[in-house]
């Protein structure tokens, strides 16, 4: 038997005619092999997303007079309820930035990869390496706008918690109750709001198996209400209305909260997953068949309990919550039971193996919109024997149906690759490499790990010998390693978090800076507060005082032509090439306010005629920004290296 012959069933039990030292190396290649594909599917981006917002709350506690008195911070409403915040502030006081934020976005992949292995050993046992490649490779978004997906390489506290959910399950599928209990408590530490799905499909999962369980579920719900009408902490936020200003912000600012805003293509990939979620557990038994039933259920409630407090009551708690989250773990079982029905279909009939062609379509084409729903009916129908019984497919159907379904995700994805390759470099930016690789090949990649699953290795390379496979894995962890590091070279130089003396000199008074088009650099290269940037308004749902001043200062810099509405209507299409126009009667209208910033930084173009009354500098910035923007059906890039340094003591 060949090494791939040995890995494609990894199992626990020995096999006749193998060495304990072949199967060894072919497990340690098959597993070294697994982690580098990880790797490669989550590159680490830099400090971006939300990890500006818990890597700033840790630059702040360390800097209580410099970062610490940006208004996120003085006015938090959320980084007390996770162990990740002490956690993260002891490690960036031991390392820099860059450092901190990659070992925590490792540390986090590193315990979801073994959580989702874990979990893969109880779902598909023997064929655990083959499952946990579908779900790395598997789309992993969730929520509105494609922002947020499960398992981000991120420094973040949502992968651990995430994972530590993930292992739970793990521990509850082998009959172990008060460990799974322990691990979603681990997991509710650090991020309680992820960790509730796990709290949810095992709570389901028993009430299905011992409906006595539901007088535990009765109690708690009784113990909520009484803590509800009794003002407890946390609990009496419950009967706490969002009052309708604050609502029109989150409604305006942070619209992915509310599922009645979502649009028809954000339940595409949601109905994929639902649906195949369906098909495994019909052909799945025990409680494995119940989780999956339970992991439906509870995304399914989460979303509506969300949308119930977004169209009728918008409880302070209920929003704070954002249950819609929840389907981050109904997405994630949706690629095991993927897995599952690769696995047992890939090895059944004809019917079956088209059945999974169509599924795998849905899965590899769900990006473009509801037509791949008509190829999810088809594996419904094809799938189901009652609906279905008198249809006959011949293996010759089901073999071309599976050459088609490669040319149709292969072939665009190849012509894709040389066109990105075509494309001209853009001088003094690196762009980042393994998510645009991704982005191009993503899909060609999860339908070869659903072929591989159903299907097994190609005779070709079953014939790879051992030691050959091993040395193949160890240079696949050496590039994994390699292109897991993926900042542009922008997000880089943030990262880097280098004090800019020459920018200092510029801004020598204290106060607030107000860097326009900007989050984080007042942070990182001023060690100094932001007056006001987008990433500010990421937690104003946790906190009144924050949105209010929010709301108060960037509808002033849109009456000062400063701002475009964008700080506000983040998720309105608006272009992101927006220039501010720097004329002193707007900039004037900020710089006399009472809280108005101590300087201004602007982007301008290097060789831009600025008003000599402003008497403003030009500084060059470490690294060049790009930002793109579709406008109608017209990619726009916008260029920023220059920045204009405006004094506000000039304009008062």
């Amino acid at each position: 038997m060949s090494a791939i012959d040995i890995a494609s069933h990894d199992t626990d039990e020995p096999r006749a005619g193998t060495s304990s030292a072949a199967r060894f190396a072919v497990g340690a290649a098959a597993l070294i092999g697994l982690a580098a594909f990880y790797a490669l599917e989550h590159p680490w981006p830099g400090v971006i997303g939300d990890s500006k917002i818990y890597m700033g709350r840790a630059l702040a506690d360390l800097d209580p007079a410099g970062v610490g008195r940006d208004l996120m911070f003085r006015l938090d409403g959320q980084s007390q309820f996770s162990l990740f915040t002490p956690a993260a502030r002891w490690l960036l006081a031991h390392m820099p930035l860059a450092a901190a934020a990659a070992l925590i976005a490792a540390l986090g992949g590193l315990l979801w990869f073994s959580g989702a292995l874990a979990l893969a050993r109880r779902m598909a046992p023997g064929r655990a390496l083959a499952a946990a490649a579908i779900v790395f490779a598997a789309p992993a978004t969730y929520g509105a706008y494609k922002l947020l997906a499960y398992a981000e390489p991120l420094a973040e506290p949502r992968p651990f918690a995430e994972a530590f959910t993930l292992l739970a399950l793990a521990v509850f599928l082998s009959g172990r109750l008060v460990p799974a209990l322990a691990l979603l408590g681990g997991g509710a530490a650090i991020h309680p709001i992820m960790a509730l799905a796990g709290v949810a499909a095992i709570g389901l999962t028993l009430c299905i198996e011992d409906r006595r369980w539901l007088l535990l579920a009765v109690g708690g719900a009784l113990a909520l209400a009484a803590a509800v009408a009794l003002d407890a902490p946390v609990a009496g936020r419950l009967r706490v209305l969002v009052d309708p200003q604050w609502l029109a912000l989150l409604m305006d600012r942070n619209a992915y909260l509310f599922p009645r805003f979502w649009k028809p293509d954000d339940f595409v990939l949601p109905a994929v997953q639902a649906a195949t979620i369906l098909l495994a557990a019909a052909r799945c038994e025990g409680r494995l068949k119940h989780l999956l039933y339970a992991g439906l259920g509870s995304g399914l409630l989460g979303v509506f309990v969300a949308w119930l407090a977004d169209a009728f009551v918008p409880s302070l708690l209920l929003l704070q919550a954002q249950t819609w989250r929840m389907w981050w773990l109904t997405g994630c079982l949706s690629a095991f039971a993927l897995a599952i029905c690769a696995i047992q279909w890939g090895a059944g009939s004809s019917r079956e193996k088209f059945a999974l062609a169509m599924l795998a379509f849905a899965w590899t084409m769900w990006s473009q919109g509801p037509v791949v729903l008509v190829a999810l009916a088809i594996a419904i129908f094809v799938a189901t024997p009652r609906l279905s019984g008198d249809l006959a497919i011949s293996p010759k159907i089901a073999n071309w149906s599976w050459v088609a379904l490669g040319a149709v995700v292969v072939v665009p994805a190849a012509v894709m690759l040389f066109k990105w390759m075509e494309l001209p470099a853009t001088e003094g930016f690196a762009p980042v490499f393994t998510k645009r690789l991704l982005a191009i090949a993503g899909d060609a990649i999860l339908l070869a790990a659903i072929a591989l699953a159903a299907f097994g290795v190609p005779p070709a390379l079953a014939r790879i010998p051992r030691l050959a496979l091993l040395a193949v894995a160890l240079v696949a962890a050496v590039a994994g390693a390699r292109l897991w590091r993926d900042p542009d070279s922008y997000a880089r130089e943030i990262a880097a978090a280098r004090l800019q003396q020459n920018l200092a000199q510029l801004t020598p008074r204290e106060g607030e800076i107000l860097w326009l088009q900007g989050s984080v650099e007042p942070w990182v290269w001023l060690h100094r507060a932001h007056w006001l940037g987008d990433i500010q308004g990421a937690g104003i749902v946790f906190s009144r005082d924050l949105a209010m001043l929010y709301r108060e200062r960037a509808e002033a810099l849109g009456k000062a032509g400063l701002d475009n509405g964008g700080l506000i209507r983040r998720y309105a299409d608006l272009p992101k090439t927006f220039v501010p126009r720097l004329d002193r009667a707007g900039l004037s209208q900020i710089c006399a306010r009472p809280d108005g910033p101590a300087y201004i930084v602007a982007p301008t173009p290097a060789d831009a005629a600025l008003d000599p009354a402003l008497r403003a500098s030009l500084w060059k910035a470490p690294a060049v920004r790009l930002e793109t923007s579709l406008v109608g059906e017209k990619v726009e890039t916008l260029r920023i290296e220059s920045y204009a340094v405006i004094d506000c003591a000039v304009l008062r």
